[in-house]
This record gives structure tokens, C-alpha cells and sequence, in this order.
């Protein structure tokens, strides 16, 4: 049984597989919520932990969003990655 089919533009995993992931991106949301909550108990030396807590769990949205919102364009998903637009505007894709 093939797990994941691809070509050019796409990639479709089978549904198992698709939850395997997004199981896991959903514990670590978790885990950058609980850096996020005890770096607020730290003094000001630690903004760059809280900072790391946030953009973990920003990315780990994105993985989510790539996943599982097949409206989610992969314009939308670059600038969530780099904060910036694609050089291209990802048109051929």
C-alpha cells in the first residue's frame, strides 16, 4: 500500500498518514505553548527563549495549514515561512 502519491505540484498522503502528522504537529503546539508560559515567568533575559517558543509554534501552524487547509495557497504558506513573497508569486504552482 502506498502511503504517499505524488507528481509535479502535489503531494497526497494517505489519511493514517495525514493524521500521524498532524498528531504530531499538534503536540508540538503544545510543547511551544509551554516554552511561551514559563518563559513568562523568566526575567527580561529570556525574550529570544519566549521569541523561539512563538516562531516554533508559528511554523508548527504552517506545517498544519499545509497539511490539512487545501484553500490555504502556497503563497500564503512561503510568506508564513520567509515573511516575505515568493520572488516568483509561486504562479507555477
Amino acid at each position: 500500500m502506498d502511503n504517499i502519491n505524488s507528481n509535479e505540484n502535489t503531494v497526497i498522503a494517505c489519511e493514517e498518514r495525514k493524521l500521524l502528522a498532524l498528531e504530531a504537529t499538534w503536540e508540538i503546539e503544545q510543547l511551544s505553548i509551554l516554552i511561551i508560559e514559563i518563559s513568562d515567568k523568566l526575567d527580561a533575559e529570556t525574550l529570544a527563549f519566549r521569541g523561539l517558543g512563538a516562531r516554533i509554534k508559528e511554523l508548527n501552524s504552517t506545517i498544519m495549514s499545509a497539511i490539512g487547509d487545501e484553500n490555504m495557497e502556497n503563497n500564503e504558506l512561503y510568506m508564513e515561512i520567509h515573511k516575505r513573497p515568493h520572488p516568483d508569486n509561486l504562479k507555477h504552482i
